[in-house]
């Protein structure tokens, strides 16, 4: 008796496990079709202007736009996982189900940090770039900032000063949840001269 009441909860979690699986799954793929077609809509609207330096623009707040009833600052480029994402204004859990988000900073400041979920077309393949890598973020008024990554870190979700910290060494910092969600991986870039 005792035994199929084991068997009986094994196949409980077994088909808990696949339930969840088979929604992380269904959440990409819907993250995933949600920011291609922002992207569509980012590039449609907006003219891309050469790569521009950021001391033109310090201290002034970053301008928006809005598509499907959300602001964007512009999007996320990294060219060797062919990877284009927008980012939207502000940050919090629904957003980062649509798009990666500005969690703190400015582009303009150089000190943004953004935010993505580990969908495997969002953020989840940024800890594996290595450093040197190109990374580009593009604003909404098509100026085009170009960054190469400087070095990675994991951090906890209580370090969040040490995450969103201003710093000589790096300009923009991209960062994402490691699969079980208590570790956070982090990607420091600075901008190209």
């Amino acid at each position: 008796m005792k035994g199929k009441i084991f068997i009986r909860i094994g196949i409980l979690f077994i088909a808990a496990a696949v339930a969840l699986t088979i929604y992380n799954v269904y959440e990409g793929y819907r993250a995933d079709r949600s920011s291609s077609q922002v992207m569509e809509l980012l590039r449609k609207k907006i003219v891309v202007k050469e790569e521009t330096h950021v001391y033109r623009f310090s201290k002034r707040d970053m301008p928006t736009i809005v598509i499907k009833g959300h602001r964007y600052v512009g999007w996320i480029s990294i060219p060797s996982l062919k990877l284009d994402l927008p980012v939207m204004e502000t940050w919090s859990y629904p957003h980062l189900r649509i798009a990666p988000c500005r969690y703190d900073g400015s582009i303009y400041n150089r000190d943004m940090v953004i935010a993505g979920h580990n969908y495997a077309r969002h953020f989840s393949r940024i800890k594996g770039l290595e450093n040197g890598t190109k990374v580009r973020f593009t604003d909404v008024e098509g100026h085009v900032f170009p960054y190469r990554i400087t070095s990675r870190e994991v951090l906890s979700p209580t370090q969040n000063e040490k995450l969103i910290k201003k710093s000589d060494k790096w300009d923009l910092t991209m960062f994402t949840c490691t699969w079980g969600g208590t570790r956070r991986h982090v990607v420091r870039c600075s901008l190209e001269n």
